[in-house]
């Protein structure tokens, strides 16, 4: 099951017209996410250039509650 979160954010990214400029996995620190993510879930930091050029950063949680990176559910929390 290992890369199926990063998948998962991966074709968020394509499928919004997201330019994916960086992705690293929060082993610990998860952001938004740190007390409502679960160990079958993936966690992700992430850089992006959207359709105008402009740079965004955020957070993702990539899975579902029960099935974890078995479904295709993301959560996504952009930095202010």
């Amino acid at each position: 099951m290992f890369g199926l979160g990063r998948s998962i954010l991966e074709r968020w990214a394509e499928a919004g017209g997201f330019q994916l400029l960086s992705q690293e996995k929060c082993w610990f620190f998860k952001g938004p996410y740190f007390f409502s993510a679960t160990r079958s879930q993936d966690v992700f930091r992430f850089t992006v250039r959207d359709a105008e050029g402009r740079i965004r950063s955020g957070y993702a949680k990539c899975g579902g509650f029960w099935l974890g990176t078995l479904t295709d559910a993301i959560d996504v929390s952009w930095d202010s």
